[in-house]
């Protein structure tokens, strides 16, 4: 799913996904591992569908057969802006809306978070891409009255090579992303500040140079060891624009 703090500094939501072609919809398969030996079944279906500009117009998630669990349905302006996501649960309830106000002095647009019963939230300002340098995100979380900051490194193709999350200039969490020659993201790494890994993604891609495997390993106590042990595989499938 496409970043939503982040989408002005891309073409369009495939763009930003790094997605080759004329792409209509994407179908994430996860299954999970255990004891070394991948389930049979799917466990979860996620579905992400785009318009003909490449901006996503609807999400939604399955658990394990054909039970809807959430989906999300997202409205843009004339000028392709985002301005506004409303997120229903499996009864068609709406649970979640996010109201993106315009930005101002072309630097920053506020995303307002609202609750069922139109309750602010937490309210997010996001900066716009500056050419390479860091990219902080000041968010208010309504439950805690309290502030956190992301920061975003980019290299020099506009790719995000680091994120930070902070409060208080301390450090909680923070991931690097490495790309191959193509610009692929091949490799996400999650860390605690001590620098312990707690998450590792490690991504493939098929003959239209679209991801296509992803597997994922995270922390896990085995022997009495902390290890990174493989506990699930995410397949793409793809569907186009004809």
């Amino acid at each position: 799913m496409p970043n939503n703090l982040i989408r002005g500094e891309y073409k369009n939501d495939l763009e930003q996904l790094g997605i080759k072609g004329q792409v209509k919809e994407i179908i994430y398969l996860y299954f999970y591992i255990k004891n070394n030996e991948e389930q049979e079944k799917c466990s979860i279906q996620y579905i992400c569908k785009f318009n003909k500009n490449g901006y996503v117009t609807e999400e939604m998630n399955y658990k394990t057969g054909d039970l809807l669990e959430w989906k999300i349905k997202y409205k843009y302006n004339i000028k392709n802006d985002l301005i506004e996501m409303k997120k229903y649960g499996p009864n068609e309830k709406m649970i979640e809306y996010l109201e993106f106000l315009p930005k101002t002095n072309n630097k920053m647009k506020a995303i307002i978070h609202k609750d069922e019963h139109n309750n602010m939230w937490s309210q997010e300002d996001v900066p716009f891409f500056h050419k390479g340098k860091k990219i902080d995100r000041m968010s208010w979380y309504a439950p805690i009255n309290s502030y956190y900051i992301l920061d975003y490194k980019y290299n020099t193709n506009r790719k995000i090579t680091e994120i930070t999350k902070k409060a208080n200039n301390i450090i909680y969490l923070r991931w690097t992303i490495k790309y191959d020659e193509n610009g692929n993201k091949i490799e996400e790494i999650q860390y605690l500040p001590d620098r312990i890994i707690v998450e590792k993604k490690i991504f493939t891609f098929n003959n239209e140079n679209n991801m296509s495997n992803e597997q994922i390993y995270r922390l896990r106590k085995r022997s009495g060891k902390d290890q990174l042990i493989l506990i699930s595989r995410c397949a793409y499938k793809y569907k186009y624009w004809k």
